[in-house]
């Protein structure tokens, strides 16, 4: 899946250049809109996984509120063997990611619950680049919040499922709270900043 428009096929991995907004067309992403976050060691303890695999991991369970204690290194598996680094069961061979297309449709189809189709684009970019977008991830986190609002509200929703979604609501809340909470004050466009209600929604 083509995630560039002819003005942006240079992007590669690290490259910070011009960007795809998933949203607005094409525009010249600052650098302040790519943030790193620490790796979630945990996931990856008794195995030798490469940095950036660890780093794409950790972000894309925050990202889309992945929770399972296993899941990270499912994911750093998955980007091991579709991206031609590893064997998929613990043992990669180099960071050298490729394939990102098709990682993201494997993590798409284990994951369906999670990542939706639409997000695919972002999901791409982060496993080029290692980083989560913030414009993306807190509108994907804010829709995520809206479906799940919209399927508790329904009189026909069963009580178990309401608990659920109730927590994931909880979960996607904070997810977006953690991810905004690493933009630098300075740089915060006034959606990023805490109780900030969007007039367009």
């Amino acid at each position: 899946m083509n995630t560039m428009c002819k003005d942006c096929a240079r992007l590669n991995n690290g490259c910070e250049g011009c960007e795809k907004d998933f949203w607005t067309g094409c525009l010249l992403k600052i650098k302040n809109d790519a943030v790193d976050l620490p790796i979630i060691e945990a996931y990856f303890t008794g195995y030798t996984v490469p940095e950036n695999i660890k780093r794409i991991a950790s972000n894309i369970v925050r990202r889309f509120v992945i929770s399972g204690s296993a899941d990270g290194m499912y994911i750093a598996n998955t980007i091991g063997h579709v991206g031609g680094c590893g064997d998929g069961c613990g043992n990669f061979t180099s960071g050298n990611v490729k394939n990102y297309d098709k990682i993201a449709s494997a993590l798409i189809n284990a994951y369906g619950c999670n990542i939706e189709k639409y997000e695919q684009n972002e999901l791409e970019l982060m496993i080029r680049t290692g980083k989560i977008y913030m414009t993306a991830a807190v509108k994907g986190l804010k829709d995520r919040i809206n479906r799940c609002r919209a399927e508790r509200a329904k009189p026909k929703t069963d009580g178990w499922r309401k608990d659920y979604l109730a927590r994931c609501i909880r979960n996607a809340d904070d997810a977006a709270d953690e991810i905004r909470g690493w933009l630098p004050d300075g740089h915060k466009p006034d959606y990023y900043k805490p109780g900030y209600i969007n007039p367009n929604v």
